[in-house]
């Protein structure tokens, strides 16, 4: 029924064997069948092309099976778009989805009647562990020509997961981390020349000039073995070339 849309059977249900590999439409195509429902696929209009207009779309379980209830998913990225697209080579990508819930469900007093359609995007929250986290909502137009994101949808509607601030938190900790193992470093070798004696302060620059001198010996050994190396294959070279010029003689 989708093959037209997403490709071969058999090439979809190894992709789906794999680990780690994100939902594909086939999935969500099964699972009308299973749940007996509609499913409505939401796709958030960011690098849009015309291609993905299919995941933007309603799925229905095959017949004779008859849905008896309608879902509404939406595909999300477990990090904020700056992240996601530094990840995947600046273009923006799905790796889940997410079920989008009518807000009248949690907000009985604001309106009781508050149903979702499949036709209207709803208001969307995300649970994980038990936790309310805000996710953007994406504008949808009717037309197909206005399939694009509006940059003050993005700036207003944009708020960013949970995870990405954990990211950033650890990447500043251990940074903050090395910066401090370097300065103590610093003020441990500080310390231990301010202390030395005049013998190991003397003893220590005498080290230091012999490392130096071997390092320069040993430099100037390796130039002279490349050089030694360079003459035999000359000289080599030569012969070569005197023994065919006598034989063409």
């Amino acid at each position: 029924m989708y093959s037209q849309y997403v490709g071969p059977v058999d090439i979809a249900i190894k992709a789906i064997c794999k680990n780690y590999t994100f939902s594909e439409l086939y999935e969500i195509a099964a699972l009308c069948n299973v749940l007996r429902c509609n499913i409505r696929s939401v796709y958030p209009k960011i690098d849009f092309q015309q291609y993905m207009v299919v995941w933007d779309n309603v799925f229905m379980p095959v017949s004779p099976i008859i849905a008896n209830c309608n879902i509404v998913i939406m595909w999300s990225n477990a990090l904020n778009e700056k992240n996601a697209r530094e990840a995947n080579n600046g273009t923006w990508s799905p790796n889940h989805f997410v079920p989008l819930i009518p807000a009248g469900i949690h907000n009985d007093s604001n309106n009781d009647d508050q149903s979702t359609s499949l036709g209207v995007t709803p208001e969307k929250r995300a649970f994980k562990n038990n936790t309310v986290t805000q996710i953007r909502i994406p504008e949808f137009q009717s037309s197909p020509s206005r399939r694009f994101r509006s940059k003050d949808s993005i700036e207003n509607n944009f708020t960013q997961p949970i995870i990405s601030d954990a990211m950033d938190k650890e990447k500043n900790d251990k940074k903050e981390q090395r910066q401090n193992r370097l300065e103590k470093k610093r003020e441990q070798s500080g310390s231990s020349r301010r202390n030395e004696t005049e013998e190991q302060h003397r003893l220590r620059l005498e080290k230091n000039r012999e490392q130096t001198q071997s390092s320069r010996t040993n430099e100037l050994e390796e130039k002279r073995q490349i050089r030694l190396e360079q003459q035999r294959k000359r000289t080599q070279t030569n012969r070569v070339k005197k023994k065919l010029g006598k034989t063409d003689a």
